[in-house]
């Protein structure tokens, strides 16, 4: 890093020195470089100037970005709107990218930003490679949410080891894999949220669909032991066991009311937020 390539910011009484790019420092390259990965040189700027860059870039020109996984009509549609709405871009995972871009266009008419990133939730690779790709285009996810799920009326005796294995990749394994592609960046950031879509089914199984209601079994212990996990970090963690058939003509089971308190988490302060919201 020369010299001459640096510019100094100033901030109360200190200053920071950055490179000279686009007559602005605040540039989304500045904040990745500077923020997320905490270069700091002694021999440019003091640690209290680099955190009151990134709190002013973050606010100023770092719109925060919910990752939905397991995009689609329903829930993740309307947590899409809803933190659209509130100022978040939008990055959706699902199989299938001409659906995806049906939905990115339909938030665009709303005025909301979202991008498709097309990738399997039962598939660890798959996963990774978009949250890489959500990353590099998109920049750092702030909020999670995980709604995919193998949805089929089928009773357990009928099902087999395979079968409720490939399942529970989707249902539950793809929901690891998730958090684990965004924890870093929000533990480096010191703040994050991640929700999950849990289901009634988690409490009172029925015979009628049995690989779903080991997965939901198996959703709300996870993120029970992810929120245990991170108890002293500033992460928020929570699931909404949606304890009822979700339509649009449902006066509580709707998709906006349940995206309204999947917000409600994300706003709840972290010393008094519980794991589950049953609803």
């Amino acid at each position: 890093m020369l010299l001459s390539t640096l510019v100094t910011v100033p901030f109360s009484s200190d200053s920071i020195f950055l490179p000279q790019r686009s007559q602005s420092f605040l540039h989304k390259e500045h904040y990745d470089k500077v923020c997320n990965r905490q270069w700091i040189s002694k021999n440019y700027f003091k640690l209290s100037s680099l955190k009151s860059y990134c709190t002013i870039l973050k606010s100023k020109n770092m719109r925060p970005l919910i990752t939905i996984v397991g995009m689609g009509p329903g829930v993740s549609q309307a947590v899409a709107e809803k933190f659209g709405q509130e100022g978040y871009q939008i990055a959706m995972i699902a199989r299938n990218s001409e659906k995806l871009q049906i939905f990115k266009d339909a938030l665009a008419e709303k005025g909301l930003t979202a991008e498709p990133f097309s990738a399997d939730a039962g598939d660890a690779g798959s996963l990774q490679e978009a949250f890489e790709a959500i990353r590099s285009k998109m920049g750092d996810t702030s909020v999670l949410l995980y709604n995919a799920a193998v949805l089929k009326r089928k009773s357990l005796i009928e099902e087999n080891m395979h079968t409720l294995t490939e399942d529970f990749k989707v249902n539950v394994g793809g929901a690891l894999e998730a958090v684990k592609a965004v924890i870093p960046a929000m533990q480096a950031n010191g703040e994050g949220t991640l929700l999950f879509t849990g289901g009634g089914l988690s409490l009172n199984p029925s015979p009628l669909y049995g690989s779903l209601a080991v997965g939901k079994a198996g959703m709300r212990n996870l993120v029970g032991s992810l929120f245990a996990h991170f108890k002293n970090t500033p992460i928020k963690i929570a699931t909404v066991t949606v304890a009822g058939i979700v339509t649009m003509k449902s006066e509580r089971h709707n998709p906006a009311a349940i995206a309204e308190e999947f917000w409600k988490l994300h706003q709840t302060p972290k010393e008094e937020l519980k794991f589950e919201v049953v609803y």
